[in-house]
């Protein structure tokens, strides 16, 4: 598998200590390694189905029995919206350095009509 093409452009940087998030894209194997071995820094990856196995993997996660959870409804843009983050730790994803699975769900609602917003077609 080819290396990713963000890693020559982090190469240059001092990351030790720091977060790095990237979309799912980024998710892969070499990209963890890369940042928590090399340049000593934390990772936060979006997973989608393009990760067909670990997403799976995830689905199947107790999110229940989370150890952090969040919850927030704030109101603009002519719509209400709620937002839950529930963090689990997990120690076998078959992923490298994973330590929590965080999985934030969004509920939108406009006010004027009480419907939920049409989601894009792919």
């Amino acid at each position: 598998m080819k290396s990713p093409a963000s890693l020559p452009l982090l190469k240059p940087f001092g990351l030790a200590g720091t977060v790095v998030t990237a979309d799912a894209l980024h998710t892969q194997h070499d990209h963890a390694v890369f940042l928590v071995k090399v340049k000593k820094a934390h990772y936060v990856f979006t997973v989608k189905k393009n990760q067909p196995l670990l997403h799976q993997r995830l689905q199947t996660l107790p999110s229940k029995r989370a150890t952090v959870k969040f919850y927030d409804r704030t109101v603009g843009h002519g719509r209400r919206e709620t937002r839950t983050v529930r963090v689990l730790t997990v120690d076998d994803l078959d992923f490298p350095h994973n330590a929590q699975d965080a999985r934030t769900t969004r509920h939108r609602t406009r006010l004027r009509t009480g419907n939920r917003p049409a989601r894009p077609s792919a």
